[in-house]
């Protein structure tokens, strides 16, 4: 009987062992020493600090300590030390604050410290360190996890889980973060991934970004964001796509649904469907613009590509249509075109393109530029080639005056219509010079077109003056003092006694006077009357035969006074007729 009662305490006291350990250190007997394996915690039993190895906590272990571990926790731990492990803390249990290794948590952690999380299938509610994969798979289970604020680190977030506000880093996302904030990043937003707002940095973006905030950046755009507020370094190609943009976007190679008034784009090199902000440069498509494209078409500096630009409506501003550039239909302003515009009801201030459909205003075309009209369209100053809306072609022919002292009479712009003959006229004066003509270039000394011909033009011209030094004749030329004959010579020892004579009287100098000189052919007119005569004093235009015609002013006229006074015409430094001008006063 004893020998069983004595079995009986010794079995017992086994039993005690595996669950209360007995401990070497009386000073503490609520530890696992080192190299002692414990079966089970049990409910409502405290461990104080394990060194050892607990198989099964079902009650409390305070701390697990460098080197202790815990295979399997079903209650509560409250502290894992660095060096400390966790093999597998299970759904509805928790560990406080942990600075050692996690292997799995289905459970809670309060405070994910210093230490490391392998696989999170429960919740961590502040990672102030690293986690590996939030959310775990295993044994074709899933177990979505979440963590509350990241300070840390998370190397996969996967799947179905998720980051609620991350200051830190999420290196691969497949689930969601609800706020990457200031500070925070996220490496790789993938497919079906969602990053709620970005205030942070998100590298590469395959999934869908709600809203990037004020401050927030992405580098690479590959799939969807909702609303920019924020810098969009690139947008790709084939399906990155921004819903609304309210902040800076560097370069679009894929769709912006809206570029509101506060987005910029800095370049668009494929879709823009609503700008109402800025576009710096558009290489793509934008299809209505009622903001401002700084440029349309461009090339980057020292790079040879040339980047294509269309807007389909322009109901805003084109600063330039560069020759890279092409508007479908301008409904407001273009600055400068030198690309083309298909139609124009706007206004369109320097074209060196093309427009066609005018029914707009084009304010300055250059040489080069053409415009083409419709009924209500027009060109304020044409000087290249301007086709009516009958189908009537003119060209500006501009007369340039190198040497003029007045800005006012420094150019004077001429149409020439295709198929007609126009003469360019003597445009300048310049004392002690005559205008001999005009030529291509501007330092020639012989012309190319003179004074008095007619020509034909097929292209808008750039001409310039050419002026040949006057020298006054000597002796003065006697001119014949009446009949249909003159006498005397010109200073060269020229006979003048059988140029043709012409008479004009003249009774109103109001209206001043014009003599038809019938028979005669000259050009380069100049004339001479006790010296040179001014040319404002005079005009020499050209009836459809050639017939020279002088018109004076009612000025001149009236410095002369009444009586008869003999001209002598010059023609390209040649005496050639005598004119006499007998003004007759009531």
């Amino acid at each position: 009987m004893k020998k069983r009662m004595l079995s009986a305490a010794m079995t017992l006291l086994m039993i005690i062992s595996l669950t209360v350990p007995a401990f070497a250190d009386e000073t503490n007997t609520n530890d696992v020493p080192a190299g002692t394996t414990v079966d089970t915690v049990t409910e409502g039993t405290t461990i104080d600090n394990c060194y050892g190895t607990v198989k099964n906590n079902r009650g409390t272990v305070d701390n697990i300590a460098d080197g202790g571990k815990v295979n399997n926790n079903y209650n509560t731990i409250n502290t894992v030390s660095t060096g400390g492990t966790v093999e597998s803390s299970k759904r509805n249990c928790t560990i406080g604050e942990n600075d050692g290794t996690v292997k799995e948590n289905f459970g809670t952690i309060s405070d994910n410290k210093t230490g490391s999380v392998t696989q999170n299938g429960g919740t961590i509610t502040e990672n102030n360190s690293s986690v590996d994969y939030n959310g775990y798979n295993v044994y074709g289970i899933t177990y979505s996890g979440t963590i509350s604020t990241n300070n840390g680190t998370v190397g996969t977030n996967r799947s179905g889980s998720k980051v609620t506000d991350n200051n830190g880093t999420v290196n691969t996302n497949y689930g969601t973060v609800e706020n990457n904030a200031k500070g925070g990043k996220v490496g790789t937003n993938e497919s079906n991934a969602q990053i709620e707002s970005n205030t942070g940095n998100v590298d590469k973006n395959n999934g869908t970004i709600i809203t990037n905030e004020v401050g927030g950046y992405v580098d690479l755009n590959n799939h969807i964001i909702t609303t920019n507020n924020g810098t969009i370094r690139r947008i790709d190609l084939y399906n990155g796509s921004v819903g609304t943009n309210n902040g800076i976007i560097k370069s679009n190679d894929g769709s912006v649904e809206t570029n509101t008034k506060d987005g910029i784009i800095e370049e668009n090199l494929e879709k823009v469907n609503n700008n109402a902000g800025t576009v710096q440069n558009n290489g793509g498509n934008v299809a209505n613009n009622t903001g401002i494209i700084d440029s349309n078409g461009f090339t980057r500096s020292g790079s040879p590509t040339k980047y294509t630009g269309t807007v389909t409506t322009n109901s805003g501003i084109i600063t330039t249509n560069s020759q890279y550039g092409t508007v479908d239909s301008n409904e407001k302003t273009i600055g400068e075109n030198d690309g083309k515009i298909n139609a124009n009801s706007g206004t369109v201030t320097t074209n060196n393109g093309t427009v066609n459909g005018n029914s707009g205003i084009v304010t300055t075309n250059n040489i080069g530029g053409t415009v083409t009209d419709t009924e209500n369209g027009s060109v304020t100053n044409n000087y290249g080639t301007e086709i009516d809306a009958n189908g009537n072609t003119k060209y500006g022919v501009q007369l340039v005056n190198s040497n003029a002292e007045e800005e006012s009479d420094s150019s004077k712009l001429i149409q020439a219509y295709a198929g007609e003959e126009t003469a360019l006229g003597a445009a300048f004066s310049r004392e002690g010079y005559t205008l001999a003509g005009y030529s291509k270039n501007r330092k020639a000394s012989s012309v190319d077109y003179n004074t008095t011909d007619k020509y034909e033009f097929t292209s808008a011209l750039k001409l310039y003056a050419v002026w040949t030094e006057k020298s006054d004749p000597e002796p003065t030329p006697t001119p014949a003092p009446s009949g249909d004959t003159g006498s005397g010579s010109s200073s060269s020892g020229t006979d003048t006694s059988s140029l043709p004579v012409y008479h004009v009287v003249v009774y109103n100098l109001s209206m001043g006077c014009e003599a038809t000189l019938t028979g005669l052919k000259a050009s380069g007119i100049t004339l001479y009357h006790g010296g040179w005569i001014d040319a404002s004093s005079y005009s020499a235009s050209y009836a459809e035969d050639g017939t020279p015609i002088i018109s004076f002013t009612a000025e001149y006229l009236l410095s002369l006074g009444a009586g008869s006074h003999t001209i002598l015409l010059y023609s390209n430094g040649n005496p050639a007729a005598y004119i006499v001008v007998e003004i007759v006063l009531s």
